[in-house]
This record gives C-alpha cells, structure tokens and sequence, in this order.
C-alpha cells in the first residue's frame, strides 16, 4: 500500500493496525523510515519516533533484525517519541538478540535512574531483557531495585511526604513486576 503524502499520525496509527496485513511490510518499513527521514509526515515534530519505531517492529517482524536495530537506533535517538523509555528498551532487546550483549545491556542500563520518577520503566527494563533471553539479568536488575526503594523506603518512614510514598509504591511496582514474572517471591515486605 502506497503511503500517502505527508503520512499523518492517522496514517501511522492505521498502518500500525493493520501491519499484519500488509501485503509487503519491509516495503511498508521502508517507506515509513523514508518518510521520517526525508520530510515526509505531516507532522515530523511528534510523528518521526512513532514512525520509525514502527518500521524496526516490520522489519524485526520479518526476520531482518540488522535493519530494525538501525531503525531503533534512529527512533531512540529523536526527540520526537511519546515513550522514550519503550524505544530505548526496544533498541536494547534487538542488540541483544543480535549478540551485542555489552552494547543491548549497557543501552537498556540507560533507563535505570528513570525508574524512580517512571516506573512503567521498570515493565520496559524487564520485558526487553526476558524477550532476549536475559532472565536471570532482569530478575537482578528489579530485585535489587526492589531492595533500594524499600531501603529509602524505611529510611524515609518517619519523615513521610511525597518522597516516602514514591519509595512505597515503586518498591510495591518492582515487586510486582517481579511476581507477574513468574520470580520467585523476594524477602521482602510489602
């Protein structure tokens, strides 16, 4: 399917409901990366991550992960992407698919201080390292997260305020997320 000129965010959100459809969906990446990198969207301020975020998943979808780590990277690196934090994940989960394991784990390492003020973050962290095959690292990684934010929870108990329920619900978040996973329950209270 021919893109329309300029690809609107409409346009983007349609593709991205019917790429299981598509009859050529390398073809429809391609045209999508074309887009956000030659002036092609109606609205490049907002639309150019979205855009390329979505052509590295066709490509990945089809095999080319070389291609939809390039993509990634172009995605991560715009201003432009509504969940930033999701695309850096993303962009990490495919280095690691692809061997890169110092480069995938250092990239997704990058969201590691967003997780005190985001903890959706933490959701991103571990899916993109247990859908490349680095369970063990995510279970690490959230536990000892988990085992911080109820550190400067008990720290921050008797003074209470905003920064004391922030450490109780990310501790509550991580362990959460930890058990939604299928963890082994941590020592911990909640």
């Amino acid at each position: 399917m021919p893109l329309p000129r300029p690809v609107t965010t409409h346009d983007i959100e349609r593709i991205a409901m019917e790429t299981h459809t598509a009859p050529d969906p390398v073809g429809l990446a391609m045209d999508l990366v074309a887009a956000a990198t030659h002036g092609g969207l109606a609205n490049p301020g907002e639309d150019t991550g979205f855009a390329l975020q979505l052509a590295a998943e066709l490509l990945q979808a089809h095999g080319d992960l070389d291609a939809a780590e390039q993509v990634a990277r172009q995605a991560a690196d715009t201003d432009s992407v509504d969940d930033k934090a999701y695309i850096i994940s993303y962009h990490g989960e495919l280095l690691l698919r692809l061997g890169r394991e110092k480069e995938g784990l250092e990239r997704i390492s990058e969201l590691k201080p967003l997780i005190w003020s985001q903890p959706i973050v933490a959701c991103h962290v571990s899916d993109a390292l247990v859908e490349a095959g680095y369970r063990e690292t995510a279970e690490e990684w959230l536990a000892g997260m988990a085992a911080e934010a109820l550190g400067r929870r008990n720290a921050l108990k008797s003074e209470g305020g905003l920064e004391y329920e922030r450490a109780v619900a990310l501790s509550r978040d991580l362990l959460t997320v930890l058990h939604n996973l299928g963890f082994p329950d941590q020592n911990h209270d909640k």
